[in-house]
């Protein structure tokens, strides 16, 4: 079901107007200065449309169409009738700030939503705002009593130098103004007073983190007074009071336990539950029979990336991964009993016909390349380097019950299918498959044939990307987009010859293709080499690329005048460099054996006293036309004993360097230079009487 998004009004007035009658009104809605910044008055006047994603849940109560959320544990969700007053204020990059200022509510003609415009004397800048509500006639004179007094609120960020809209979804959590609970926990029937060896099970009930799986405690941050409760078997079947005076605001889950001392198995009956800032939560929960009942399968098994480059990996904590992206699973969680869910992710291997995926099941499931992912194993190791649970208030990602959604770190280039299952001490539920039709949420893109993004990488070689018509930004040099797999008509490549390329025509994520973008190196613009897999061929324009990997492109001028090589592909081998001694006094020489060490640019080596020669030389065959090597020996303090060069070099001949060496440590450094690419290669010879 789509969520109706609707449209708040703020008006706020500008500070000039503080000098006119309008004065007592702008204190009151602003508060006291000294304590909340300057309300960025020494920016300029910005219109900022404010729009709220869930209206129709938080505020007029309507709830989701998931039958998880149908059956959570909440009271009364508040309404428009509790006159409520809305407040924003915030941040920005530029040190400025916005105190609390009123967002006014207006109904449009005919009823239909609510929607407007607030008009702030704020600068423009990347700002980081809040929009909370609080009961009408609480005090919001500042940041501290807004946020005391809040019983909704939501965070957002809106660069105003580029934008003017800014979207708040509102929640109850992590807000301060305390709630209680009151819950009455009896069996839905009379099965408890019927189950066999009731007396071997201790029951006990309790608010948990939804990510953590711990005991929230009573503050919901984990200090306060914990939420666990032991409940007694007779007073269970007649019900048992669970109360807790006072409990933070927030979206946890209630979990009531039931453990069996002899055979060591637990069952878990679980719902979310809501706490509402300031309201007591009085209500009858009817648990039923889950004892020694397998989960029910997850339903609607899909995956979902961001459309944007949020949707990357590239976030500061987590530099190690910038060659991966965040695939965002989701599910509907159909049972109430499971203990946590497993994930199982293959790699699809290079030539597999993805066609096969519609007709996956479990007898034809790949054997080899999976990997599975469940909480009871992920809570007592570390597999953070490809799973990225967080605690988000009203969808954390994680896989314990209750879950309806996993962040995993998956690489770039790569083609990966995935199937999930509810598993509890009684057993597991069937295996759900990925659905790869299925429709991704607001603000996210689906997969295609696969869970894939590639990277398309540009490379300029020293020319200039265009926009418009004229010459952009100078020294870029390469731009890097991310797209997903389109197996049908692929992904149109940028026409090199073409100064005004059409960035709507390609299939693009996030910010899609440079609009551009012309190549201009010598006047000669005559299309890119792909680099991938060490194959050099020239792209045709009119080609689209059909892959699942990473491309890398690079603009050449004229294939005959232009050659793009692979640096990687350059490095100087140890089987090229020989090195050999002649005794003082003897006429035979010693050959002296190389010992790479781990990072095969660097070796070590040991000989004796007397005339050193170094040899370096490609085989006849090699594909390498060095422009430039040079070879030197240099002593420890970095004084050069013999070099020598060579520009260029015959394939298949030797060039040599030799020095009489007497006892110490030295240094032998090979260059070897073509075109752009240079590389090297050096070797601590240790020389002994």
């Amino acid at each position: 079901m789509k969520i109706r998004k609707v449209m708040f009004l703020a008006l706020f007035f500008s500070f000039l107007m503080a000098l006119t009658s309008c004065q007592g009104m702008i204190e009151g809605m602003f508060g006291d200065s000294d304590d909340d910044g300057d309300n960025g008055r020494s920016g300029s006047t910005k219109s900022l449309t404010i729009t709220v994603s869930n209206y129709t849940q938080v505020i007029s109560g309507t709830p989701s169409a998931s039958s998880r959320s149908a059956r959570t544990i909440a009271g009364s969700t508040t309404s428009i009738s509790d006159e409520l007053e809305f407040y924003v204020y915030g941040s920005a990059t530029d040190g400025s700030s916005l105190a609390p200022t009123k967002v006014y509510v207006t109904t449009p003609t005919g009823g239909n939503g609510y929607s407007g415009v607030v008009t702030l004397n704020i600068s423009s800048a990347n700002w980081y705002l809040t929009l909370a509500a609080i009961k009408g006639g609480d005090s919001a004179s500042s940041v501290a009593d807004v946020e005391a007094n809040a019983v909704l609120a939501g965070r957002a960020n809106v660069d105003l130098r580029t934008g003017s809209e800014v979207t708040f979804t509102l929640s109850v959590d992590g807000l301060k103004k305390e709630g209680a609970v009151t819950l009455t926990l009896k069996p839905l029937g009379n099965w408890w007073k019927d189950i066999q060896g009731a007396e071997a099970y201790t029951i006990k009930a309790g608010i948990y983190d939804r990510v953590e799986d711990s005991d929230v405690t009573s503050d919901g941050k984990g200090s306060g007074t914990k939420t666990i409760q032991e409940i007694e078997s007779d007073k269970f079947s007649d019900g048992y009071s669970y109360a807790l005076t006072t409990m933070a605001p927030g979206t946890y889950l209630f979990k009531v336990a039931f453990e069996n001392s002899t055979n060591g198995r637990t069952f878990y009956w679980s719902d979310i539950i809501k706490i509402y800032p300031g309201q007591s939560l009085v209500q009858n929960v009817d648990i039923p029979n889950i004892i020694g009942t397998t989960p029910k399968a997850p339903t609607a098994f899909f995956a979902q990336y961001k459309g944007s480059e949020k949707g990357m990996a590239t976030y500061a904590d987590m530099s190690q991964y910038l060659n991966r992206y965040v695939a965002d699973f989701n599910w509907t969680d159909e049972s109430n009993n499971e203990k946590y869910f497993e994930i199982d992710i293959a790699e699809l291997a290079d030539k597999f016909e993805e066609s096969n995926l519609s007709s996956m099941s479990d007898t034809s499931w790949f054997t080899s390349g999976v990997t599975t992912y469940n909480a009871a194993s992920y809570w007592t190791t570390t597999a953070g380097n490809v799973i990225r649970f967080q605690s988000d208030s009203t969808n954390p990602s994680s896989l314990l019950s209750g879950s309806q959604h996993a962040e995993f770190l998956l690489e770039l280039g790569k083609r990966y299918y995935a199937r999930i299952r509810a598993v509890n001490d009684a057993g597991e539920s069937a295996y759900t498959y990925l659905d790869l039709t299925h429709a991704a949420a607001d603000g996210y893109l689906p997969f295609a044939s696969s869970v894939n993004l590639f990277r398309i990488k540009y490379d300029l070689n020293g020319g200039t990307f265009y926009s418009g018509g004229s010459a952009s930004t100078s020294g870029v040099n390469y731009i890097r987009e991310y797209y997903t797999r389109d197996a049908e008509n692929g992904i149109s490549i940028v026409d090199i010859s073409n100064a005004q390329y059409d960035a709507t025509a390609a299939n693009k994520c996030g910010n899609g293709n440079p609009t551009v973008v012309n190549k201009k190196k010598d006047g000669i613009a005559t299309g890119w080499l792909w680099l991938n897999s060490d194959k050099s061929k020239p792209w045709d324009k009119e080609e689209s690329y059909k892959g699942f990997a990473n491309l890398n492109l690079k603009a050449v001028g004229s294939t005959s005048q232009v050659v793009v090589i692979n640096g990687d592909d350059y490095k100087i081998l140890t089987n090229w460099i020989s090195i050999s001694t002649t005794k003082v006094n003897e006429s035979s020489a010693t050959a002296v054996e190389l010992e790479e060490s781990s990072n095969t640019t660097q070796a070590t080596a040991e000989t004796v006293v007397g005339d050193t020669k170094v040899s370096f030389k490609l085989p006849a065959d090699s594909k390498w036309k060095y422009n430039y090597v040079k070879i030197s020996i240099d002593n420890t303090d970095r004084t050069n004993i013999a070099v020598t060069t060579s520009n260029p070099i015959t394939l298949g001949e030797a060039v040599e360097v030799s020095a009489i060496l007497d006892s110490g440590v030295y240094t032998i450094s090979i260059v070897g230079t073509y075109g752009t690419v240079t590389n090297s290669y050096s070797i601590n010879l240790t020389v002994k009487n």
